[in-house]
């Protein structure tokens, strides 16, 4: 009696059931090779511009990876954009992988007018969608300005890095205060973020999320500085991570599997006499996001 049995799937080989390699097997695996977004540092990230020369908006050369299909554009192109409406409308900018056409397009995804919510990227069994820009179509307006398009795209590694800006942010004495994350330095659609300190999960799996936090020193040095990295508003039942030191310089890390939509935020807190500033020099207070897998 045989004491193996054949799994009931396997390839490619040169011969008998796996050398059989279709399109949707082909899918099943090589979606495994890395993850759908676009791949970093390729051409221009496939950019997303507005110039003022009409309802449309420009894309720059990328490279892409989506279900385990691979594409390049090569050169720049138009996008049209839907016409605008007597209200605001929020449009998406879209990688489509269409399987039932077999191919990858770029293409807008037009948003409801008067709404203040964007359009979810259409994921099924035929079509898979991937954010490369957001369009704000103003009321009545017969042109995209450069002001009106941001560039966010998914990328495959999933990584983005926000900073703060020279408005200082104070932070009181012994309370936790979530802090606000002015400025991307790169950003990423597998981040979303509601207003300045919460930031949304848009991936799921394994992350290490790294934040660093300078303070403003105060005249007396023998008091604490703490930094947590909390799940949502959960500051002190459901921290992930925290660090906290005597100087005025603290960083925190954490690595933990999170869920799509899972909301994150970083809080800080001292026991200085008065209020501490967060600084912003050299770029001494960031947050980062890295996906390291599913």
């Amino acid at each position: 009696m045989a004491a193996e049995r054949d799994i009931d799937l396997y390839l490619p080989f040169d011969a008998g059931q796996g050398a059989n390699v279709r399109e949707d097997a082909w899918r099943r695996m090589a979606r495994h090779f890395r993850y759908d977004g676009v791949i970093r540092g390729e051409g221009q990230d496939f950019r997303v511009r507005g110039d003022s020369s009409g309802m449309k908006v420009k894309v720059d050369p990328g490279e892409c990876f989506i279900r385990g299909h691979w594409g390049a554009l090569e050169n720049t192109i138009d996008v049209p954009v839907a016409n605008a409406s007597n209200q605001v409308r929020r449009d998406l900018v879209v990688l489509r992988l269409n399987t039932q056409l077999n191919r990858i397009q770029v293409k807008t995804v037009e948003g409801t007018p008067g709404s203040s919510s964007w359009p979810v990227p259409t994921r099924t069994s035929t079509i898979w969608d991937i954010q490369i820009g957001r369009i704000t179509v103003g009321a009545n307006v017969n042109t995209i300005t450069a002001a009106s398009v941001s560039h966010i795209p998914h990328y495959t590694d999933g990584s983005a890095r926000y900073v703060v800006d020279a408005n200082l942010q104070q932070i009181p004495t012994s309370v936790n205060t979530a802090i606000d994350w002015d400025l991307p330095q790169w950003d990423s659609s597998a981040i979303d973020r509601n207003g300045l300190n919460e930031f949304i999960i848009r991936r799921a799996g394994m992350w290490s999320i790294t934040a660093n936090v300078r303070f403003q020193l105060g005249a007396t040095t023998d008091k604490v500085f703490y930094v947590f990295i909390a799940r949502s508003n959960q500051v002190n039942t459901n921290r992930v991570a925290g660090n906290s030191g005597y100087s005025d310089g603290i960083s925190c890390t954490a690595q933990d599997r999170f869920q799509d939509g899972d909301a994150i935020k970083i809080w800080a807190w001292h026991n200085h006499n008065g209020n501490r500033q967060i600084l912003n020099e050299f770029n001494a207070t960031n947050v980062s996001f890295y996906w390291l897998g599913p």
